[in-house]
């Protein structure tokens, strides 16, 4: 049987809108984003590899004078990654000028006032509307498996956190890295799914916004990589001599 590795990252996800919300909505736990296992396949997390996971908010701040370094505060706490005791503040927000389309990193963060410092745009302006992605630490996440069911719709959790336990961990370091701690596997109407509790909406991709100018593929503060084993439904069943749709349904318990 031809088993097959891939990495799931962020653009495999789509957004989930909910109400007038482009994601989650805010204070309610409700589902962000979701992957949905294409028809004829499985998809099983692959446990023996770490994944990557970083989730990040959205603000704009209009009037900023991009000329010089610039100072925003935001609404929620931002999440902190320390390495070897020093904060990485160009792993915790990123910033881009409507108007100019160029991107910078933070420089600063001050806890206290929730202010992000960001260096100059090489071509500012003296009063341009800011987008910025930042690692969000208010809230609570749950990334899950869901089945299909329509009638008795069910939900794996397959990783729960705190918002600030998974964004400000170092995950490239070892003693921090990230695994699975089940093997989880889903067949064709099968979702993976972010399920999110804050008082922000998560965004991966700027386009995500629905915004216009805001451009696409430069918020690389957001993180996702999943591993994931592929193989064939009808290649599975002949192996195993099992129904695909009864194991992928025993796991979820209906």
């Amino acid at each position: 049987m031809a088993i097959r590795e891939q990495i799931l990252t962020y653009d495999k996800f789509s957004p989930v809108a909910n109400s007038t919300y482009k994601t989650n909505i805010p204070n309610m736990e409700t589902i962000a984003y979701r992957f949905s296992i294409p028809n004829g396949k499985i998809y099983k997390l692959d446990t023996t590899k770490r994944f990557l996971m970083r989730l990040t908010a959205y603000e704009s701040f209009s009037g900023i004078d991009t000329t010089q370094d610039f100072t925003v505060a935001v609404s929620n706490k931002v999440a902190v990654v320390n390495k070897d005791g020093n904060v990485q503040y160009d792993q915790i927000a990123i910033a881009r000028g409507r108007t100019s389309g160029e991107v910078v990193r933070c420089v600063a963060y001050d806890s206290s006032t929730k202010e992000l410092t960001f260096g100059a745009l090489p071509t500012g302006n003296a009063t341009e509307t800011v987008d910025v992605f930042y690692l969000i630490a208010d809230g609570q996440m749950r990334f899950q498996l869901t089945s299909p069911s329509r009638v008795v719709k069910s939900s794996k959790m397959v990783f729960n956190s705190s918002l600030s336990g998974v964004n400000s961990k170092n995950q490239f370091n070892v003693k921090d890295s990230l695994y699975f701690s089940g093997s989880f596997e889903g067949r064709a109407g099968f979702s993976f799914e972010f399920a999110i509790n804050s008082p922000a909406q998560i965004f991966f991709d700027p386009a995500d916004t629905g915004i216009s100018g805001i451009g696409t593929g430069w918020n690389d503060i957001a993180l996702l990589e999943l591993p994931v084993l592929i193989m064939e439904e009808t290649e599975a069943e002949l192996l195993t001599g099992k129904n695909v749709v009864e194991e992928t349904n025993k796991q979820m318990k209906i």
